[in-house]
């Protein structure tokens, strides 16, 4: 989330991708202004939050096929 009582989810987000790289990370708020906020660029995606779940779990699917992919890749040019 974004709003949060010690730091916010943008303020928490530069920390979060710096240690755990290659993690994808989706932003989930009620706030729509804070997409504009170029640290926000930093996650994977950027969601309203709505009673509807089928974009937040159309995201999460596409991010986890991305990871696999994008491991797949990886093992390919790792030498064994």
């Amino acid at each position: 989330d974004i709003i949060m009582p010690i730091m916010s989810g943008i303020e928490a987000l530069g920390p979060i991708v710096r240690q755990n790289k290659g993690v994808p990370i989706i932003l989930h708020s009620s706030c729509p202004d804070f997409k504009k906020d170029f640290k926000s660029w930093q996650a994977d995606a950027y969601l309203i939050k709505s009673s509807d779940f089928s974009e937040l779990k159309r995201e999460v699917k596409k991010l986890l096929n991305l990871d696999k992919e994008s491991q797949a890749h990886a093992d390919v040019f790792e030498p064994k």
